[in-house]
């Protein structure tokens, strides 16, 4: 398993006993050495200038929870009318669409703006120049996007339904709710609001990426749980 949420809901619904070992999945932290200067990204997008970004990054699609979270920022944009939502990533079929009707109906349109897909230098600049990362997903299987954002210093706010939320809850590393929008309009607020907190969390996210989530620890373990297995034969 990738992580130790999977690991349970598999054995519990299975109704498993067998032997189970977790190997996260893993990044190279080599490539957030240089990471590019702050303000790049608002450079590029001028109606970004002194607003505050609460970042989705990644696919525009149904399971990511896009519903909820353009509520939640009807509510955080009443409380913090300098915040923006930027949405980067590749849309899915008409979800876009879908998702735009939300802003509207919650009064956002105007403060959201699609980027659509990034990489590179140009990713990395996305989560260095955003305030907080916004992943509400009513599924998903890791999270990869919320250790490249701790890597970069970027608190996260999550739901229960990622399956690395436990390891993040317990790092300190981010804000962890369920598939509410009202949980997490009050957990993007409380990282908007309090510097003490989302300097905490930046650090401790950063962390707990570099003792879990680094590709030549992962392959060690990997090769270690090999050994054993075939000790056991």
């Amino acid at each position: 398993y990738t992580a130790e949420e999977e690991k349970r809901l598999a054995h519990d619904q299975l109704e498993l006993t067998s032997p189970a070992v977790i190997i996260p999945l893993g990044i190279d932290l080599e490539e957030f050495d240089d990471l590019p200067e702050k303000g790049l990204f608002r450079e590029s997008y001028p109606e970004l200038k002194g607003k505050r970004i609460v970042l989705f990054l990644g696919r525009v699609a149904e399971v990511k929870g896009l519903d909820l979270l353009a509520k939640s920022f009807g509510i955080v944009s009443l409380k913090c009318p300098d915040a923006r939502l930027v949405i980067v990533g590749p849309e899915d079929h008409d979800y876009g669409e879908k998702v735009r009707s939300w802003l509207k109906e919650n009064g956002v349109r105007k403060k959201s703006f699609f980027i659509g897909m990034v990489s590179g230098k140009e990713k990395l600049s996305a989560f260095i120049d955003s305030d907080v990362f916004v992943l509400p997903s009513y599924s998903e299987n890791f999270g990869m996007t919320l250790v490249e954002s701790m890597m970069c210093d970027l608190p996260v706010v999550t739901t229960n339904r990622v399956k690395i939320w436990r390891e993040i809850q317990e790092a300190g590393a981010g804000i962890i709710t369920n598939c509410d929008s009202k949980e997490l309009s009050d957990a993007v607020l409380r990282l908007l609001n309090d510097a003490d907190l989302w300097r905490k969390m930046a650090i401790n996210g950063k962390t707990l990426v570099e003792s879990n989530y680094a590709k030549a620890h992962l392959a060690e373990n990997l090769i270690s749980a090999y050994e054993r297995i075939l000790s056991e034969r």
